[in-house]
């Protein structure tokens, strides 16, 4: 079997999952009225396997629908949202990941990992040997899910069966291993081509860039726009957000801004499941996260030198008080 024969892919509303459930939080932040769209799902464990026998990190290669729904292009055809396979192979989904799982038994999460080393690596591991490293939040922006992160050195006699995941569950999986040096990139050739991609760009413009390394230590770099926040103050003109979003404005922008700025996101694989309404919609939610106003019509000449120079005032206010605050500090010590 081939994992990444993805074929008839279609795309529809989310109802009754097991595993994730969308929310959507209303809730007043300083004084402001926001809304939030949240995820609720398990907390998951990785887990970093080293095979101390051969000098190789054992990983695990799967085909992850969310990785590819969010790398490709959906059409409507008869009224069904599909992806044209032939244009978009399953290659595209495919990742190269630590062995991991999701926490859904009521057992202690090392045992869980144990579980998931047997059933997608094929590695009887000794308890023991499953060394914790850390506890983060995964997707903060999403789900905000606890990521049990563990360390496990193995060796050939540990193994077991073949791995690949329960097969009964549908689950492929690929064991996937790598020597130390085949974990490396050349930073020199990096440096260079990374540079040269972009030579284009005026300097002090934030740029999002996602890297992905190979198994043969070629790198792919792929260039995105610059955040949401450096587009919305660029066009109202302001250098730094309010410092009290909600009560202070820090600059004002007309929904035309708002329409060419999420033109130019909805490029970016962040967005590629949105509507331009929807993204249009983003775009005036973190406006008002940084205390930016949003306006229908174009802005009056003399409003808006108005505003600048309460703005101003505002900010010479501002940078008083924090000085006044520096010399308080010091003068404590």
């Amino acid at each position: 079997m081939i994992m990444e024969n993805i074929s008839d892919v279609t795309v529809g509303p989310c109802e009754n999952s097991k595993y994730i459930v969308p929310k959507r939080i209303h809730y007043t932040q300083n004084g402001a009225a926001k809304i939030w769209d949240v995820m609720r799902v398990h907390d998951g464990v990785a887990i970093l396997l080293f095979n101390s026998s051969r000098n190789v990190f054992v990983f695990v290669r799967q085909f992850r629908p969310a990785i590819y729904i969010n790398v490709v292009k959906t059409e409507i055809n008869n009224g069904i949202e599909t992806v044209d396979t032939s244009k978009y192979p399953g290659t595209l989904g495919l990742t190269i990941e630590l062995c991991a799982g999701i926490v859904d038994k009521d057992k202690p999460v090392p045992y869980i990992a144990k579980a998931e080393v047997l059933e997608e690596c094929g590695y009887d591991v000794p308890l023991e040997n499953i060394k914790k490293i850390t506890t983060c939040r995964n997707g903060v922006g999403t789900s905000g899910a606890t990521i049990h992160l563990y360390y496990a050195e193995i060796t050939d006699s540990m193994k077991v069966g073949p791995g690949g995941g329960i097969a009964t569950e549908g689950e492929m999986i690929d064991i996937i291993e790598m020597t130390p040096e085949e974990m490396q990139i050349q930073i020199a050739p990096f440096c260079k081509d990374f540079n040269e991609k972009t030579a284009h760009i005026k300097p002090g413009i934030k740029i999002q860039t996602e890297v992905s390394v190979n198994p043969d230590r070629s790198y792919n770099i792929k260039l995105l726009t610059p955040p949401t926040q450096y587009f919305l103050m660029q066009a109202a003109g302001c250098q730094k957000g309010s410092s009290k979003p909600g009560t202070k404005v820090s600059g004002i922008i007309t929904l035309k801004h708002i329409y060419e700025i999420a033109k130019v996101k909805s490029q970016d694989p962040s967005f590629a499941c949105m509507s331009l309404e929807q993204v249009c919609k983003s775009m005036i939610g973190s406006a008002h996260f940084i205390g930016i106003k949003v306006v229908k019509g174009p802005l009056e000449v003399e409003e808006l030198r108005q505003f600048l120079v309460q703005r101003a005032e505002e900010l010479a206010l501002e940078e008083k008080e924090l000085e006044e605050l520096r010399v308080s500090k010091m003068l404590r010590l």
